[in-house]
């Protein structure tokens, strides 16, 4: 399979809202303090423990540990 090539992805993270991206995958994001929290979508769970950081264009799941 081919790869991206790094200067692609490094353009992909500066104009990809991942707000946005968030929640066109169903995760409904809700505000606290600087960031916004929901349910994580790469595992089940019953309360939120994804964070968005709109600021950095960053996520981490405190539950999974997924994060980008």
């Amino acid at each position: 399979m081919a790869r991206i090539a790094e200067a692609e992805l490094e353009r992909l993270k500066r104009e990809v809202s991942l707000v946005r991206l968030v929640e066109a995958a169903g995760v409904t994001l809700r505000r606290q303090g600087k960031d916004l929290a929901g349910r994580c979508p790469f595992h089940e769970e019953a309360t939120a423990s994804l964070v968005v950081s709109p600021e950095k264009n960053l996520f981490h799941c405190f539950g999974c540990g997924t994060a980008r």
